[in-house]
């Protein structure tokens, strides 16, 4: 027997293979929702944090002294706490979801988490200008398993 929202490991949507080609694991435990939105509120509040280092601007956020490396790293903080959060949602979410890219956003967070060295402050920009705004809206039109 299969849990609801969860496709049969024969259908190629369902299979492991599908969700390793878009960036996660099918969930071992039971969908929560009560987990689910916990998480969405934290990711909401790394957004939140991240749309006031944008409100700083980009001469704040690229200037070459200690507060302008204060916004970057700060950035790179809001960047981790987005993609951990939403890597610990159901798979079932994930998958009633796939206009929200959840692969690039794992490869992002490995970004800066394991490679720092090779961080592209304009690329870390545009993302909080453009990706996690396009990002919050999404968030807030999330399907949920039933």
């Amino acid at each position: 027997m299969r849990r609801p929202g969860v496709h049969s490991s024969s259908s190629s949507e369902g299979s492991d293979e599908y969700f390793r080609e878009h960036g996660f694991h099918r969930s071992i435990e039971p969908f929560r929702r009560d987990r689910a939105e916990e998480r969405i509120a934290d990711v909401r509040k790394a957004l939140r944090k991240s749309a006031l280092i944008v409100d700083r601007g980009s001469e704040a956020f690229f200037a070459d002294n200690d507060e302008g490396e204060m916004y970057r790293w700060l950035s790179y903080y809001c960047v981790i706490r987005v993609a951990e959060g939403l890597s610990k949602l159901h798979s079932d979410v994930k998958e009633l979801n796939p206009e929200v890219d959840w692969l690039v956003i794992g490869r992002m967070r490995n970004l800066v988490v394991h490679h720092y060295e090779r961080i592209d402050d304009d690329y870390v920009w545009n993302t909080l200008v453009s990706d996690f705004p396009q990002l919050s809206q999404r968030l807030a039109a999330l399907a949920w398993p039933e």
